[in-house]
């Protein structure tokens, strides 16, 4: 998904540069909850009953579109096939995997 990272596919190498929305997102929701859980203090829980699915169905779509990404990565790094570079809270220099392509036609098969 071009939202949340990038992935480029080359014939010998694989490059997913994640971005920095991801990290906002989440940071605006603890924002959202703390901030309803200031305004209204006396009616928390209903409020916060109503709120979580608001939170929570955002946050497991996200889980679940970088899922494919980890996985794809965590695989690439048990072969050994894998170069980290970048930051993740940098926008300038952010978070780049590069995955040898062999690797992955060993994880596939």
């Amino acid at each position: 998904m071009a939202f949340f990272y990038d992935r480029v596919e080359r014939e010998d190498i694989i490059t997913i540069k994640l971005k920095n929305t991801l990290i906002y997102y989440i940071l605006y929701f603890g924002l959202l909850i703390l901030s309803v859980g200031l305004l209204f203090l006396s009616n928390v829980m209903p409020i916060a009953c109503v709120f979580v699915p608001f939170v929570l169905i955002p946050l497991t779509y996200i889980w679940l579109i970088m899922r494919k990404v980890n996985v794809e990565v965590k695989e690439a790094m048990k072969k050994g096939k894998v170069k980290v570079s970048g930051s993740r809270f940098s926008s300038s220099n952010p978070l780049t995997y590069e995955i040898e392509k062999a690797s992955m036609k060993e994880v596939q098969s």
